[in-house]
């Protein structure tokens, strides 16, 4: 009873759970100015995609699929363990900074945002669920060569404070 309290306030909250979430392959052709690219999209649908990493670079590797240039993130953000371990970080790493960001408006570009997207994108990097995705892209000789992000905003409205943004790592082969 007490669990299902729980997802039910976790999922009212919009902190997503990650049990059932899966990885996507996205390709996308070259368009104009854009060329093309091969990326894998987490996503936090039931049972969708391949349920982890490894296994998705797998699937990947095996279909003999075009190289892969992107994962793409917002969705994995939003979950509870990575933002709570992304305010602890910032809180550490950029405190002012963080406080600034909470008493902002929380526009992306409000100038507390602004400086706060550094420490964001360090403390996204260092974070743990980054270090296992470096290690299952070390495992298919891949490496992350930047985190990306656009569009950072804070929400401080609830009771607990949330990021948001687009997301992305950009991966090179080893």
């Amino acid at each position: 009873m007490l669990i299902r309290l729980a997802s039910s306030v976790a999922l009212m909250l919009g902190l997503v759970p990650h049990a059932k979430a899966g990885w996507i392959h996205d390709v996308r052709a070259p368009s104009g100015a854009l060329p093309a690219t091969s990326s894998l999209r987490y996503d936090t649908a039931s049972d969708v995609g391949m349920p982890n990493l490894d296994d998705a670079l797998l699937a990947l590797t095996d279909a003999g699929s075009a190289e892969l240039d992107i994962l793409v993130l917002h969705e994995r953000l939003l979950e509870a363990d990575f933002q709570q371990e992304l305010f602890l970080r910032l809180r550490a790493s950029a405190p002012s900074q963080l406080d600034d960001a909470i008493g902002s408006s929380g526009n992306h570009d409000d100038p507390a945002l602004l400086a706060l997207q550094r420490p964001f994108l360090q403390a996204v990097s260092d974070s743990r669920v980054i270090t296992g995705y470096r290690q299952d892209l070390a495992r298919h000789r891949l490496r992350v060569a930047d985190v990306q992000l656009e569009k950072l905003t804070l929400d401080a409205s609830g009771d607990t404070p949330r990021l948001r943004c687009f997301l992305w790592l950009t991966l090179l082969p080893m």
